[in-house]
């Protein structure tokens, strides 16, 4: 089933809270459309194909409360209790094509914090034969309504790009690579799950690039 824009959550502003959800995040820079390197530039090699999380859950929306409450230490609630004293994740929006006979077999799950509304988590799963595993690349940021965080480019030590590819998978043509800490835009394409990697169109179809090279 495709779903579309999130919808904005709900609940109160707990400012200790935050500050502890958001401690030793840095501020994300303007999204934007990213240049190109130069020749010379060392490309960034993608790491291992993902491992499977621990656990196998049967939905994409499961993976993804699974992959949050690993995130933050929180639990998840449906329906919200009355009790707000403690912050707990709500939601169920999914940015992806959970239908696995159409072999996209990736999204995203947005969920939100309840006692505070600017703060938004999202989990990044995978479908493998058996059922869907979340990412550790899940994130939780002060960013109340839009649908995607800011993206940019991180690649590992020794490296200055990261590629952009023709299409999702390690073997797509190479159209350009990307500078460390270029911002960098999500399409609204879904994602899909190529040669272990989890990948997104970007910059308005530019090229698709590996989740594991972009950070919010």
């Amino acid at each position: 089933m495709r779903t579309t824009a999130p919808r904005t959550f709900l609940g109160f502003v707990w400012l200790a809270a935050i500050a502890l959800l958001l401690a030793g995040c840095s501020q994300n820079p303007p999204s934007g459309l990213a240049s190109t390197t130069s020749s010379n530039a060392r490309v960034a090699h993608l790491a291992s194909p993902i491992s499977p999380s621990a656990g196998v859950y049967a939905t994409a929306l499961e993976a993804g409360i699974a992959g949050a409450e690993a995130k933050t230490g929180y639990r998840y609630a449906n329906p919200v209790p009355k009790d707000t004293s403690k912050p707990v994740l709500i939601g169920d929006d999914v940015y992806g094509n959970t239908d696995t006979s159409a072999g996209l077999d990736a999204a995203a799950v947005r969920l939100g914090v309840d006692f505070d509304g600017t703060v938004t988590c999202y989990s990044y799963v995978y479908y493998e034969p058996g059922g869907w595993h979340y990412t550790t690349s899940a994130s939780c940021e002060l960013q109340p309504r839009s649908p995607w965080p800011k993206y940019t480019v991180q690649v590992t030590a020794g490296s200055s790009c990261a590629n952009v590819r023709r299409a999702p998978g390690l073997s797509a043509k190479v159209v350009t690579c990307l500078n460390s800490g270029t911002a960098v835009l999500i399409d609204s394409v879904f994602p899909e799950y190529v040669d272990g990697h989890i990948w997104w169109s970007v910059n308005n179809q530019q090229g698709w690039m590996a989740n594991d090279l972009l950070i919010t």
